[in-house]
């Protein structure tokens, strides 16, 4: 099983071929030095000059560009934006300040038959459509679009890769429309990035691919509708899935066996469900072993009611627990003061010496503590009765307890 990274790609790529030395000696094909020529002068500003170094005839050696090192042929075009901040704003949009800017994405690039990663995130394309001729890039594995400025819906020639590319970011990329059916039929696609768009549609009850090597899917922030499918929870390989900020509905409990549809994998750290319209009882089932290795679960702003289940003891890895703005009812089990909650690492703490709100009805009490791993429990606006547990008030690794606007004594 591969480990997944939105901001790394582990390909295997030789950048830069290490021939023998000779005055003289171009990888570069010349067809494909031409083609990148005329990419370049597709764009109206290079306000970074990231392009100066585009001249002379071995395009391998360009800013960007990497060849094979048996075949010279161009592999790998990696142009991204590089922002000075990163920040949710920065990773939302282009930066005039460091943005390559273009009409429309240029067809030169067909001409690298052998491309297998194209990254172009954080650039300017105008509001143009991605074109169909992306689907032509036959052997590409890898295609970041994110935070480009484009338009318009995902075009149907990306169906053209299903059984070939394994990354796919149009996150933030200003695309509409219903999700393609070709996306759930890619037996490769490891990462799908689609969030922060204006896509629509949901997702289909039945999967036509056997395959299960996806291992992270995020749609938030989105318009999807209808309910979330059981062929979902059982992907044996996946680490994140997050589809908050959606329009979901529906149980996520299958209602024959009162279990979740999650089968909560080995590899399974982060379920992000929040503010949504998900509705019916919290049921998890009988777990036949504890949970060693989910370390998020927000189910937050949606209509949940009933109890907080108990099978939540058995999530011992949990860093972050997310129930608040809900409808549930009933006690807060002792047992949740046992989980471990001692791996959560935030940059916003910057020594040993943390901060620990408890909120309760509101009131907030601050103390302190020395534990460098903090931890977060937020239960709060639901109509939860009964005291606070004192299991719960005693985790040394908590950095915000929020049960406020219930009722609890």
């Amino acid at each position: 099983m591969k480990t997944f990274s939105k901001s790394v790609y582990h390909a295997s790529l030789c950048v830069h071929g290490k021939e023998p030395e000779s005055s003289g000696f171009i990888r570069c094909k010349k067809h494909e030095q031409q083609a990148l020529l005329k990419f370049k002068q597709s764009f109206t500003n290079d306000p970074k000059n990231r392009l100066s170094s585009w001249v002379g005839e071995d395009c391998c050696e360009w800013h960007g560009v990497t060849c094979d090192n048996v075949t010279h042929n161009v592999v790998k075009l990696n142009l991204r934006s590089d922002y000075d901040v990163m920040d949710d704003e920065a990773l939302c949009q282009s930066n005039p300040k460091v943005s390559l800017v273009a009409s429309g994405l240029s067809s030169a690039l067909l001409e690298l038959k052998l491309l297998t990663h194209l990254d172009l995130s954080g650039n300017d394309f105008s509001k143009s459509r991605i074109p169909d001729f992306i689907g032509s890039l036959r052997q590409l594995k890898y295609l970041n679009l994110s935070s480009a400025g484009f338009s318009g819906s995902i075009p149907p020639h990306l169906g053209n890769l299903t059984n070939l590319i394994e990354y796919l970011d149009l996150s933030y990329t200003g695309i509409s429309g219903d999700l393609p059916e070709w996306l759930w039929n890619s037996s490769n696609l490891q990462e799908v990035h689609l969030s922060g768009n204006q896509l629509t549609g949901s997702l289909p009850k039945h999967r036509a691919c056997d395959g299960d090597n996806l291992g992270w899917l995020d749609l938030h922030n989105n318009f999807l509708t209808g309910t979330i499918p059981k062929w979902l929870g059982n992907l044996e390989n996946v680490q994140v899935i997050d589809l908050s900020s959606n329009l979901l509905s529906g149980a996520i409990s299958d209602g024959t066996n009162a279990s979740s549809i999650f089968n909560f994998g080995y590899f399974f750290t982060v379920l992000d469900l929040s503010n949504n319209l998900l509705s019916g009882e919290l049921q998890f089932g009988k777990l036949l072993f504890p949970i060693t290795h989910l370390e998020v679960l927000s189910l937050r702003g949606n209509h949940f009611n009933g109890p907080i289940p108990s099978q939540l003891c058995n999530f011992l890895s949990l860093e972050v627990l997310e129930l608040a703005q809900n409808r549930l009812t009933g006690h807060i089990p002792r047992c949740l003061g046992a989980i471990a909650f001692d791996n959560f690492i935030t940059a916003a703490i910057s020594d040993s010496t943390i901060q620990i709100e408890e909120i309760v009805k509101g009131i907030v009490a601050v103390s302190t503590g020395t534990d460098n791993a903090p931890s977060i429990i937020d239960l709060s606006s639901n109509y939860l009765v009964g005291t606070i547990p004192e299991e719960l008030t005693n985790i040394s690794a908590l950095l915000a307890l929020n049960l406020s606007y219930n009722h609890l004594t």
